[in-house]
């Protein structure tokens, strides 16, 4: 039987960033577009010195604005993740939009206005991804 891998101490740290950057978004931005972001993910470099975080817009249309924000925004959050996880240096954070995760929400939006959603037949297993998206 196959082991499975355990988790690496940059998966693990990553995760506890990913939780903090959107904490940050939502309430430290003082821009009216933080509102509107949702970060979906962020994955950690092994050596710790790059998170790469995944967005998405809740609302609106205004990717491009929202992208400039973040980017500006971005040595703010690897400062406040450096205090705030005590590190000796500051990660760099760069924001990535999502793409895929908005087509997936896109195809659900437009499967349920069918009436074709996952309430019309059987429940299929719900897998990690899932859960992110409710």
């Amino acid at each position: 039987m196959r082991r499975k891998r355990p988790f690496t101490r940059a998966e693990r740290i990553g995760s506890l960033m990913h939780e903090e950057v959107a904490r940050i978004v939502e309430c430290e931005l003082r821009s009216n577009l933080a509102q509107h972001v949702q970060v979906t993910g962020a994955t950690l470099s092994g050596d710790l010195t790059q998170l790469k975080v995944h967005w998405i817009m809740r609302e609106g249309d205004v990717y491009e604005a929202a992208g400039v924000m973040l980017d500006k925004a971005a040595s703010f959050v690897g400062r406040a993740l450096r205090d705030t996880f005590q590190m000796r240096k500051t990660p760099r954070v760069v924001f990535r939009y999502d793409a895929e995760r908005e087509r997936l929400k896109r195809v659900r939006e437009l499967l349920d206005a069918q009436g074709l959603g996952p309430t019309d037949g059987p429940e299929p297993a719900a897998t990690t991804a899932d859960a992110d998206l409710t």
